[in-house]
């Protein structure tokens, strides 16, 4: 159902439109739909776009009628526009480049250029072409190129929400460093909190490259660097003990051995999540597990962890299921019989560790653990039975510099364990000085 205004202004199940009086149509003049690209203007902005196309069609049919104090009005009106600056102004340039091309050529002037649509080369349309064309990077083995991995472009999808819902509709060049910032700052950190607010940023500097990248450039340069982002601080959680002991036989019981074979696995070779639900079971069956990780593919790098006791009792008990559904894959969904991902795993732990926390058979810190606290677990674990640090990387897959951060800045300095030990250490030493307290 359509209803209108004497502006000109019609609505249209929703969707609006511009339509000349008698006299603008008597004129050549024509209507038009109120659209931004692929937008349709919502009701207070079709209606401003109808005061100003109503007001520049009275201008014209005037000037058409051969008055000449028209004509003169018309040519001021013309002579007075401005180039437009913001997104706003493009779009009101935009919706009436119809009725000013119709001035121009009225007058006898060259017609106007027609503009672009400001919604081409808006925030929303460069997050649309990433994500239409994800820039691929060379491979350092000498293979084809690759796309990012399908859980970057799911996090990058994520976090652009935010984006979209705050500068959506801004041309892309016209977004600064300085809005980016104070966005980042007075808005993201507090509202969705660090980690959150530096993954948007993340996105937005991908999007950004993106734009840099295309023929010709949409930008010159991108506003989403050099924004002084802080560096969160680090998990500083690993399981004990006493929580594998109480957690892995209470799965084995509960039906969840899946939970049990993916927690041994992590806790006792560092493998990560991602690469421990694509680890299959002829890679587990020897003395060491040689794996590309997932996370650093691209650069190649390798981890080689040993497979001790716990392990290969769970590979085992996999063995013989795997028997009589000649699956190969080690971590599998016992609701789906397919291998677990990521997601389907996180889920079955959540499931088992509220389960073991209910019967009491972990400590009640147990509730704030993850599998992902398991591969850092295991590197401190190596710390502290004496493995020389300078090996840990190889086993893990972790690069010296990350290894070394995690073990001094996470979890030797901090835990209690090694600060108890330092301790009787100092207190040894003083009294050889001949210290006493």
């Amino acid at each position: 159902m359509a209803h209108s205004i004497r502006n000109g202004f019609q609505w249209r199940d929703g969707r609006p439109r511009w339509e000349p009086s008698a006299a603008s149509r008597a004129a050549g003049l024509k209507g038009r739909n109120l659209r931004d690209g692929d937008r349709w203007l919502d009701r207070g902005e079709a209606i401003d776009a109808c005061d100003a196309r109503h007001l520049w069609a009275g201008l014209v049919r005037d000037a058409a009628a051969g008055d000449e104090g028209a004509r003169a009005d018309l040519r001021r009106a013309l002579a007075a526009l401005q180039p437009p600056q913001t997104a706003a102004s493009q779009l009101r340039r935009h919706l009436l480049s119809d009725l000013l091309d119709a001035a121009t050529a009225l007058l006898g002037a060259p017609a106007t250029p027609k503009s672009e649509a400001p919604s081409a080369r808006t925030v929303a349309a460069m997050v649309e072409g990433y994500f239409k064309s994800p820039p691929k990077k060379p491979d350092p083995a000498g293979g084809p190129p690759r796309p990012p991995a399908a859980e970057t472009l799911r996090g990058y999808e994520i976090q652009s929400r935010k984006l979209l819902a705050k500068f959506g509709d801004r041309r892309a060049d016209s977004l600064t460093r300085g809005e980016l910032r104070a966005w980042y700052v007075d808005e993201l950190c507090v509202r969705h909190g660090l980690h959150t607010a530096n993954q948007v940023l993340a996105a937005t500097a991908a999007f950004y490259k993106w734009a840099m990248w295309q023929t010709p450039p949409w930008v010159a340069a991108s506003p989403a660097t050099q924004l002084g982002r802080a560096k969160p601080a680090g998990r500083i959680v690993f399981w004990t003990m006493e929580e594998e002991a109480g957690f892995i036989p209470w799965c084995d019981a509960q039906g969840f051995a899946d939970v049990a074979d993916a927690a041994v696995l992590f806790l006792w070779t560092g493998a990560s999540p991602v690469d421990g639900c694509r680890a299959n079971l002829p890679e587990l069956q020897g003395e060491v597990w040689t794996y590309e990780r997932w996370k650093t593919r691209r650069y190649g790098r390798k981890a080689m962890p040993g497979l001790l006791g716990p392990v290969k009792a769970r590979v085992t008990r996999r063995l013989a299921d795997a028997l009589q559904t000649r699956d190969r894959a080690f971590l599998v969904d016992p609701a789906s019989g397919r291998r677990h991902d990521t997601k389907s795993l996180g889920a079955r732990f959540a499931e088992a560790r509220h389960g073991a926390l209910m019967d009491k058979v972990v400590p009640i810190s147990f509730a704030d653990k993850r599998l992902q606290d398991t591969r850092d677990t295991c590197l401190s674990r190596l710390a502290w039975a004496g493995v020389d640090l300078q090996r840990i990387p190889s086993w893990s897959g972790h690069s010296p510099k990350d290894a070394e951060a995690i073990l001094r800045d996470h979890y030797l300095a901090l835990s209690e364990a090694g600060a108890l030990e330092d301790a009787r250490t100092l207190e040894a030493w003083a009294r050889r000085q001949g210290v006493s307290w």
